[in-house]
């Protein structure tokens, strides 16, 4: 069994001092970092990063290429339901 989902964090640039100094609202950056986690032996087999305005489906064959293991059950939260995914 296995399990994928994606997390984002959000990162700093020069400019976050001045835009909270100056009260101006600007579109926050964040990173995305999809893991691919062993649930039996909860070891993460994948991750890779990627730009929050890039889906999450989209990272899915990657993840499940990667390891030549044959599995049965993938757990997904449902960022990662579409018709490729099935």
């Amino acid at each position: 069994m296995f399990a994928i989902d994606a997390s984002g964090l959000k990162y700093s640039d020069e400019k976050e001092w001045t835009q909270s100094q100056y009260r101006r609202a600007r579109r926050r950056k964040f990173i995305k970092i999809h893991a691919r986690i062993n649930v039996n032996t909860r070891h993460i087999i994948f991750n890779k990063y990627t730009k929050s305005t890039v889906s999450n489906i989209s990272g899915l064959s990657e993840a499940i290429n990667t390891v030549d293991v044959k599995f049965d059950t993938l757990f997904a939260d449902g960022a990662y339901d579409s018709t490729a995914s099935y």
